[in-house]
């Protein structure tokens, strides 16, 4: 399975995730309207992806109005995590059991 982890089709996947997080924190945190199709689009695909994490955290609200969404933090933070430790301690753990003769 971790090799399918490493492949580079997982971390574009990520990427992209991680990009869609990014992109949705900031408008979040600006409070960004969902009148214009974009906002609304990236809200849309960033529920979609951080619901697992939805009351994880409370949101910070802002004194301007905008939010610190905690579920989005918490997603990319967690699957980052998810996609990258088990490849890197597989790596580790193999480097470790290779004997040198």
């Amino acid at each position: 399975m971790l090799k399918y982890l490493e492949s580079p089709l997982v971390k574009y996947a990520l990427g992209l995730i991680e990009l869609i997080f990014a992109i949705a924190f900031v408008l979040k945190t600006l409070d960004a309207g969902t009148a214009a199709p974009f906002v609304k689009a990236v809200y849309g695909a960033s529920e979609a992806f951080a619901a697992p994490f939805d009351g994880m955290f409370r949101d910070k609200h802002l004194r301007g109005g905008g939010m610190l969404d905690m579920a989005i933090l918490s997603g990319m933070a967690i699957y980052a995590v998810l996609v990258f430790a088990p490849v890197a301690l597989h790596k580790k753990y193999k480097k470790e059991r290779t004997v040198v003769v």
